[in-house]
């Protein structure tokens, strides 16, 4: 009896040793086995979540196409890994977010080409904000915007390394597109120009902006402060009821330092905050310092004893004066700073050993 029961376990041991590993450890991470190894993960690149559903796609154009009726925002695209493309991928329609999920997405040429009727939101779901858009392609466009396209950047980083263009919303600076580009967040910055703007509309309300924009065509709504940001003008029509930057309240154009009233084409500009206003008529600087005087005559009086060019008297506002100034000594300049000088008798009467030199260092050239 013993030598049988000897027997039957091991034929029962016997039996277990033949039955497939391979079935028991896809049974323990799935829950079902049909014959062939189970892969743990996607390759592919994107998702779709539209009515509820989700649906995996091999290539982030595929997920892009199955979203071209969309009508609703909710609609999302997810990035499932890193892409690294050879093209750009293009929606021409429908309304959708675009989530980075922290993934990097670069390509050796264009990236993403919004056009046609597409509305499209960038964001970032990820904890660690470490999505990104990039290439080190030199002189290439990253995101480009056309016919009647909207985007809006709400999250992720777009950074272009080199002298070419983060973001050209159209692409042609005498030929505006109709399309409307939106910044709510995310970082966008690039070495060269971070915007090349000939477009209908463009609002900057929050994130944060490294590099040149270049504006030529359009509304510039800028909300916010980007201190690092600067600014090419040019715009050659700027008297159109359509083309016009809006500042936030309390800022302006700066221009080599000096505050301009009106950009001028084919300059350079920061955007700053504006100087306090000041009732006083005048300011010195001599030796490195500033003053500010009430007067002009004040102003002047105290540079008597200059013996240097460098010292400076500068109007601070216009100036609608009953009588002249008169330096009757000193070395100095005398700058209009874009200002106006107006009396009812004589003006200025330069006498005495007097030695000034008459500026203007406004961008404009109106003192």
């Amino acid at each position: 009896m013993t030598k049988k029961l000897v027997s039957m376990l091991l034929v029962l041991m016997l039996l277990i040793g033949l039955v497939p590993t391979a079935a028991l450890s896809a049974s323990a991470n799935t829950g079902e086995f049909d014959g062939e190894w189970v892969t743990l993960g996607s390759t592919n690149e994107a998702s779709v979540t539209m009515g509820g559903e989700t649906t995996e796609y091999e290539t982030l154009q595929d997920a892009i196409k199955a979203v071209a009726s969309s009508t609703d925002r909710s609609t999302t695209v997810k990035l499932l890994r890193d892409i690294a493309a050879s093209r750009y991928v293009a929606p021409f329609s429908g309304i959708f977010t675009l989530d980075l999920n922290g993934k990097s997405w670069t390509a050796t040429n264009e990236i993403l080409y919004v056009c046609g009727t597409a509305d499209v939101k960038l964001i970032d779901s990820s904890v660690e904000q470490s999505g990104k858009i990039y290439n080190t392609s030199n002189r290439m466009i990253m995101i480009i915007m056309q016919d009647s396209a909207k985007l809006e950047i709400a999250g992720g980083t777009i950074e272009k390394n080199d002298s070419g263009v983060a973001v050209a919303v159209g692409v042609n600076a005498y030929y505006p597109v109709n399309v409307e580009l939106t910044v709510s967040g995310g970082q966008i910055k690039a070495e060269g120009v971070v915007f090349f703007l000939s477009a209908k509309s463009v609002t900057l309300t929050g994130g944060t902006i490294e590099g040149k924009i270049e504006y030529y065509n359009g509304i510039l709504n800028i909300e916010t402060d980007y201190p690092d940001a600067e600014l090419y003008f040019g715009c050659e029509d700027y008297s159109s009821e359509s083309n016009r930057i809006i500042l936030p309240e309390g800022y302006g154009f700066y221009c080599d330092g000096q505050l301009a009233d009106t950009p001028v084409f084919g300059y350079e500009y920061t955007i700053g905050a504006l100087p306090a206003v000041s009732n006083n008529e005048a300011s010195v600087t001599m030796g490195g310092v500033t003053t500010e005087y009430e007067t002009l005559q004040d102003a002047i009086n105290a540079v008597a004893s200059s013996t240097d060019r460098s010292t400076t008297v500068k109007l601070l506002r216009d100036i609608a004066a009953s009588r002249y100034v008169a330096p009757f000594s000193g070395i100095f300049t005398l700058d209009l700073n874009g200002k106006s000088w107006t009396a009812t008798n004589e003006i200025l009467y330069v006498c005495g050993t007097a030695d000034v030199k008459l500026i203007d260092s406004s961008v404009e050239q109106s003192g």
